[in-house]
């Protein structure tokens, strides 16, 4: 809402933070007042009081995400928009603090790796700082956020033995399940490259 004041013999008008004066009568700063508000309306600031995060964040999807990388990517973020649904349901946008931040990150750090927390945060991160430039919000909750999770697992855990490949190739066979075949060819490749 703006204010008119008057200042001496000439009015001024504060609308939100922005001031301007010097007007000769009265009329004038308040014309001016609700020009501003006009402006100001056609913005988004008015978006910021009705956009939840969980919404903001899927549209940032669509908009951003979607039809522009491989379908696993495109999975992962729609995998992760509904964790943020399921967290933050209608919190709005800008009633997210660095707190209920952290407590999600931590939330979902939960029997994940350090970098799989660090890249979601990532995600958060730029839509957060697209949202600053939208006008939407004016801190970043992500900034300084304690990144926790397991430690990567020691590579001799991550690679399938040969003993252990071989195994898996025969009950990949047993199975007779297409899947498990083209998997069970795949065995040598990996074989292979590890040696």
């Amino acid at each position: 809402m703006a204010q008119i004041y008057k200042r001496g013999k000439t009015w001024g008008c504060r609308v939100s933070f922005i001031d301007k004066s010097g007007f000769k009568r009265k009329s004038d700063a308040t014309d001016a007042a609700r020009e501003i508000e006009l402006r100001k309306k056609a913005t988004n600031v008015e978006k910021r009081e009705i956009i939840t995060f969980a919404d903001y964040f899927s549209n940032w999807i669509q908009v951003y995400k979607l039809g522009k990388y491989s379908r696993n990517t495109e999975l992962r973020y729609l995998a992760f928009g509904k964790k943020i649904y399921e967290y933050f349901g209608n919190t709005l946008l800008k009633d997210i603090t660095k707190a209920n931040y952290q407590q999600f990150i931590d939330q979902y750090s939960v029997n994940r790796s350090k970098a799989s927390v660090r890249r979601v945060n990532g995600y958060v991160s730029t839509i957060v700082h697209e949202a600053i430039e939208e006008q939407l919000i004016y801190r970043d909750f992500t900034h300084n956020i304690l990144i926790s999770g397991s430690e990567p697992k020691a590579d001799n855990l991550k690679f399938l033995e040969l003993d252990e490949a071989s195994r898996l190739k025969q009950y990949a066979y047993e199975r007779r399940s297409l899947k498990a075949v083209s998997f069970s060819l795949h065995l040598p490749q990996g074989v292979a490259m590890a040696k």
